[in-house]
């Protein structure tokens, strides 16, 4: 309540809670009058770019003969849960694309805290035994513009996000910049991965593209020891990077080769390649880049090796 004379005058909810969220856009906003844009407003307007910008115009619902329709996005109704909830990031000071997996490690914090500690986000059961076969979520900071720092959050379950894991996914909103800045973040779709296959400059991400030949934009850091048997190399990268593609279901390459640098002439020992919390199996912290050659397109995410659901080891397509 504010006063005026004697007289008390109640004061809109919205302003507390602006007053609680920024407390310089609350004094611009309701005492001086100005306005002044957020973060928010600003990837507001980024994205409404893509959503309003003209196009053809919409397809008849009766399809003609040998037409086929393809669903774009989940409604409410839907049997297939959404498996990708993708975020921009802001900051004033933006991570750099080498910080990858610190970003991931909050974000995963944050959405365990967010949904109540959800098998989905945890990544164990209620007896805290991990899950098995890859089934719960990757958190998978991204550089989609490829100049150095990151601009996007991809959170990808195999399984999909259920309706209590959705509330979660929109009620993040930001993560703890320790001992920096804070990252604000704004869910801007839900969907399957083809929802987002297109340029990097729009709506689509590299990361969840379709392709024959993807590069590495985060270290492979190798899940398990090089060892030497009879004179010979046995578990060699290239065959740990294989089996790990085995393992999430992809087919064998055609052809494997190393990359010495990341995009950004980018060594991968610059990249931080250990968790802060948190074990998982792991040979030496070497990190290596490899080029993926496949005889068709394969569609992503594609997160290989140690800490994958924290974005190490995360390919682009090329």
């Amino acid at each position: 309540m504010t006063s005026t004379g004697n007289v008390l005058e109640p004061v809109p909810a919205r302003m507390l809670n602006e007053l609680t969220d920024c407390a310089r856009l609350y004094y611009l906003d309701d005492v001086a009058g100005e306005w002044v844009e957020g973060a928010d407003t600003v990837d507001g307007r980024r994205v409404h770019r893509w959503v309003d910008r003209p196009g053809p115009p919409p397809v008849s619902p009766e399809p003609g003969p040998g037409d086929e329709l393809h669903a774009r996005s989940v409604s409410v109704g839907s049997r297939e849960p959404p498996t990708i909830a993708r975020y921009a990031l802001q900051s004033a000071v933006p991570p750099r694309v080498t910080e990858t997996i610190w970003i991931a490690e909050r974000a995963r914090q944050a959405l365990i805290k967010w949904s109540d500690g959800m098998e989905v986000f945890a990544g164990k059961d209620q007896e805290s035994v991990p899950l098995a076969g890859h089934r719960h979520a990757y958190y998978l900071p991204v550089d989609d513009d490829g100049d150095g720092v990151l601009d996007h959050l991809i959170i990808a379950a195999r399984d999909g996000f259920d309706p209590k894991a959705r509330v979660a996914l929109e009620g993040v909103r930001r993560l703890w910049g320790h001992g920096g800045h804070d990252l604000a973040l704004t869910l801007i779709g839900l969907g399957p991965p083809a929802d987002f296959d297109g340029p990097a400059t729009g709506p689509g991400s590299p990361a969840l593209a379709s392709s024959p030949t993807w590069e590495s934009r985060t270290p492979f850091v190798l899940p398990r020891h090089v060892k030497r048997r009879g004179g010979r190399i046995v578990h060699g990268p290239e065959d740990q990077l294989r089996w790990c593609l085995r393992a999430i279901g992809l087919p064998e390459p055609v052809r494997v080769e190393p990359m010495v640098e990341a995009p950004g002439r980018r060594r991968w020992w610059t990249f931080r390649r250990m968790r802060h919390r948190g074990g998982g199996a792991r040979g030496t912290d070497e990190g290596r880049g490899f080029r993926l050659c496949f005889a068709e397109p394969v569609s992503g995410p594609i997160a290989v090796g140690y800490a994958s659901h924290l974005g190490l080891g995360l390919f682009v397509a090329v």
